[in-house]
């Protein structure tokens, strides 16, 4: 089967796994193999790319303590109200750690 389907066109398999079902498990196994060993681009996650970047341990460090702080504070820390100098660098390290997975 591997050598005909190598040397047949695609109407002609089209045509034989229609009417052979051992053609068509054969066909239909080779897909699923091939596409196990595939790495497969159409279902990144939403928020995460290939090009992030590496949590460094600052990152990791700030995650933890993320973590930790109450939520009222971490309001007041990402309000330029509240934190007028240091606000967007906060926001800033909250996308980093979203972006890196830490959060």
């Amino acid at each position: 089967m591997a050598r005909w389907s190598q040397q047949a066109s695609s109407q002609e398999i089209k045509e034989r796994r229609r009417t052979d079902p051992a053609f068509a498990s054969f066909y239909r196994l080779n897909i699923e193999r091939e596409a196990r060993e595939t790495p497969s681009t159409q279902f990144e996650l939403a928020g995460q790319s290939k090009n992030t970047k590496q949590a460094t341990p600052e990152l990791i460090a700030f995650a933890e303590e993320y973590r930790k702080t109450p939520v009222e504070k971490v309001r007041q820390l990402r309000s330029p109200a509240f934190n007028p100098l240091g606000y967007k660098k906060y926001i800033d390290n909250i996308e980093m750690a979203l972006a890196a997975g830490l959060l």
